[in-house]
C-alpha cells in the first residue's frame, strides 16, 4: 500500500491518498481476464471549458448513478443514470446542459464540482473544475 496527502488552495484544503497495490493488479498467466474493480477514472480534461470526458468502471451488472454536485452539495446534472454492465464506461459532461432544480436549461458556470458515482453498494467521487 501507498500513503499520501496533499494540501491544496480551494475546497477541501486537505486531499489524502491510499493506494492498494496487489496480486489483483497483476496479469494472469493463464489466459484469465483479472476481476473487474469499481473505479471512477479521472475526468480529462481537468480543468474543463465546456466538455469532459469521464470514465468509469463498475464491477459487476448494476444500477449506476454518476451525478454532478456543486460546492453546496446541491445536485446540478445527472450525467448518467441506469443499469450497465461490467467494465468501462465513458460520458460526457456538457457544461452548456444544465438542468438542477431550473425548470429551464442555464449555462453551468465556472467553479469547482464533485461527481459522485455510485452502484448502490459502493460510491467513488472525483473533484472537477470548469474554467471559461
Amino acid at each position: 500500500m501507498i500513503t499520501g496527502y496533499t494540501v491544496s488552495f480551494g475546497a477541501g484544503s486537505y486531499d489524502f491518498w491510499l493506494v492498494k497495490l496487489g496480486p489483483e493488479n497483476s496479469v494472469p498467466g493463464d489466459g484469465a481476464t483479472p476481476p473487474l474493480h469499481f473505479c471512477l477514472d479521472a475526468v480529462y480534461p481537468n480543468p474543463f471549458n465546456s466538455t469532459a470526458a469521464v470514465s468509469y468502471q463498475p464491477s459487476a451488472f448494476s444500477k449506476v448513478s454518476l451525478k454532478l454536485y456543486d460546492l453546496n452539495g446541491r445536485l446540478v446534472q445527472t450525467v448518467a443514470e441506469g443499469w450497465e454492465e461490467a467494465g468501462e464506461h465513458r460520458v460526457i459532461i456538457d457544461a452548456n446542459k444544465w438542468t438542477g432544480r431550473n425548470a429551464y436549461p442555464t449555462v453551468l458556470p465556472a467553479g469547482i464540482y464533485f461527481l459522485r458515482l455510485t452502484d448502490g453498494r459502493q460510491t467513488g467521487l472525483s473533484k472537477v473544475c470548469l474554467v471559461k
